[in-house]
């Protein structure tokens, strides 16, 4: 069966709902496939349905030993033997080889058995590596694992095969074999050989491990983080590009007596209530549970538990829609010191970060912590202010306003130089007061030591970059800026320079909210160009506003290259999907205002991209670009007038 993955909602950091279409139907991610021992097992697939899991994973390995196993899954298929419809994912013997050694069966036996027994995904049977493994055996086991998944290419035509990343807590071990399994195309990639690092909670390796998996592999391919069940890994699991997670811990911490919560687990014998609730404990206190029969207790606190990680499963998915992902990551943060450590370490990747972290989001910043100051958006505000910020003074002043948006606050400022406001984010123009998340942000009263710190050492660079002086002579703020300033740097951030410049050139009017009087509508020559967006204080694109960056920049800029046959739907209003892209800015990122243009160099459309410049090249399915506005609105129209006399 070919690779089919789809992107329907980008989140932030490497986050992503999505959708794997099997055979069997649709996985949507992220989200947990519940483990089910196919010789015993105290909950039924039907449970697992009723507790809103849409899909499972058994052992390959299991049903290929056991001999009555076998013959049902070999004649009746793999879906009657489990009495369940959905999809269903094997795994291949890979761990039962880590934990009892040797297995009695070869690699290419056991993915045709899988094949056979009509499984939706498979996984070759690759070779587990240990944290422990010296470079020279690690290396050898991935290249082992590269040779077995060669050696099963032939069945990608017939079904979703799982390409385990192996490469112990060596990154570029983790990068090459990502990249050779990329290569491949196989349909999904577990992140192999993790279990130790998670049962050890050494969350600083899991974390490395995970992020130079994703750079090796590009962020096109779903990904599952193999035998990672517990909540308190979730969110920044999922907000590093993780899909898929599998656990059988459920049913292991039953036959402990121990019940999971978010961010950790307790045994009964040691709380009086439950502190979190579920439909299968709320008739019961903790000791009344104990004093049932082993069989019966184990089927309730394994119910619990998967009700717990189903909740905790939605939960992130919820906050990836609501863009609170990071402030959840930060808050889970907090309930063990080792996943503070691995939160901290994201600092290092940043960089990396921040080509896919979306321009904006609905929610506002929220500072919870230092660590929020390692978000990929402030280290992008702080970047676009050195780069993109075109000063119109050869002077700066740094003050102190209380409310947001500052020039609403700001009646008198420093005359004769260009104006910064001391934020949270350290100082930040005062042109740029509307723009996310300048404006849409909540900081503590108190402010603690290291923001202090952080903000103090971004005045000192600003101050090395510009010349700070103190205020002194004070004047109206429109002395000091016209109205045209504020919407040229808005342009200049989101679009980068001269784009403020070739924009707001000729007559240009404006129309304002009748109810808060607000910029919303802006005309160059009496055509819309620009929509000031009152959520996150950016532009939307009007298709007249497109042609002026596309004509009038020195290179064009934000572009989405498109095939002709694509160009022609896309210029009477329709979507891009990302099948038809041919090439894109690579400075692009999720949520951006982009031109969409043909490849025979025709500007069609204009819209909001749904995805970063590298997915827009990688990814072969789903949508791309929502198209806002476009050509076939100003078939009437010539154009060109609204370059008035530039073009």
């Amino acid at each position: 069966m070919p690779y089919d993955f789809e992107i329907l909602l980008r989140g932030e950091g490497l986050s992503r709902i999505g959708k794997i279409r099997t055979k069997h139907g649709d996985i949507v991610t992220p989200t947990l496939l519940p483990v089910i021992n196919p010789r015993i097992s105290v909950i039924t697939p039907e449970d697992i349905k009723r507790l809103g899991f849409g899909a499972l994973i058994t052992n390959a390995y299991i049903i290929y030993r056991d001999e009555a196993l076998r013959d049902i899954a070999l004649n009746e298929g793999v879906h009657s033997l489990l009495n369940f419809k959905g999809p269903i994912m094997t795994d291949s013997g890979t761990f039962q080889s880590y934990v009892y050694g040797k297995i009695s069966v070869t690699n290419r036996e056991i993915v045709s058995f899988q094949h056979e027994i009509g499984v939706d995904i498979g996984t070759i049977l690759d070779v587990f590596t240990l944290p422990t493994d010296s470079y020279e055996a690690a290396k050898k086991k991935v290249e082992e694992t590269i040779a077995r998944a060669l050696e099963c290419k032939d069945f990608l035509e017939h079904m979703i095969l799982s390409f385990p990343i192996q490469g112990g807590v060596y990154p570029d071990l983790r990068e090459y074999a990502a990249k050779r399994g990329r290569d491949l195309n196989f349909g999904l990639y577990p992140i192999g050989g993790v279990v130790p690092l998670m049962e050890s909670q050494r969350y600083v390796d899991l974390v490395r491990v995970i992020i130079h998996s994703k750079i090796g592999l590009g962020p096109s391919k779903p990904v599952h983080l193999f035998g990672c069940g517990h909540p308190l890994l979730f969110p920044i699991a999922v907000l590093l590009g993780v899909d898929l997670f599998d656990s059988a811990s459920y049913a292991k911490y039953a036959r402990d007596n121990r019940i999971i919560t978010p961010t950790g687990t307790i045994r009964l014998e040691e709380i009086d209530e439950f502190i979190y609730p579920s439909p299968y404990v709320e008739k019961y206190t903790p000791k009344e549970l104990l004093k049932l029969n082993k069989r019966e207790r184990e089927r309730i606190l394994s119910l619990h538990n998967l009700y717990v990680v189903s909740y905790e499963i939605k939960r992130v998915r919820e906050a990836i829609r609501r863009g609170e992902l990071w402030e959840l990551v930060e808050m889970k943060a907090r309930a063990h010191p080792r996943l503070l450590s691995a939160l901290r370490v994201l600092r290092e990747y940043v960089e990396y970060l921040e080509k896919f972290e979306p321009i904006s989001r609905e929610r506002a910043f929220f500072y919870t912590s230092p660590e929020s100051l390692n978000r990929p958006i402030v280290y992008r505000l702080r970047k676009r202010i050195k780069e993109r910020f075109k000063p119109k003074y050869n002077r700066v002043s740094i003050i102190s306003v209380q409310n947001k948006p500052y020039m609403d606050y700001t009646e008198r400022i420093p005359s004769n130089c260009d104006v910064f406001v001391r934020s949270m984010f350290g100082p930040v123009p005062l042109l740029w007061d509307v723009i996310y998340p300048i404006a849409q942000s909540e900081e503590p009263d108190i402010w603690d030591k290291e923001l202090e710190e952080y903000v103090k050492k971004c005045e000192d660079d600003l101050c090395r970059r510009f010349h700070c002086v103190e205020v002194h002579e004070l004047t109206k703020v429109t002395d000091v800026y016209s109205e045209v300033d504020k919407l040229s740097a808005i342009a200049d951030y989101q679009f980068g320079p001269p784009a403020g410049d070739v924009l707001f050139t000729g007559r240009i009017r404006v129309d304002r909210s009748k109810t808060t009087g607000r910029i919303r509508m802006i005309y160059r020559n009496s055509i819309p160009i620009l929509f000031l967006r009152p959520s996150d204080g950016l532009y939307t694109l009007k298709y007249p506003g497109g042609y002026i960056l596309y004509k009038m920049l020195p290179k064009i800029k934000m572009h989405v290259i498109v095939t002709d046959d694509s160009a022609e739907y896309n210029a009477m209003g329709k979507n891009v999907f990302a099948k038809f892209v041919v090439d894109a800015d690579e400075n692009i990122r999720p949520g951006d205002e982009v031109l969409v243009i043909s490849e025979s160099g025709e500007l069609v459309a204009v819209g909001s991209s749904r995805l970063s410049a590298t997915e827009l090249l990688e990814c072969n399915s789903g949508l791309a670009v929502k198209v806002k506005d476009f050509k076939e609105n100003y078939r009437d129209l010539d154009i060109s007038l609204v370059l008035g006399d530039e073009e």
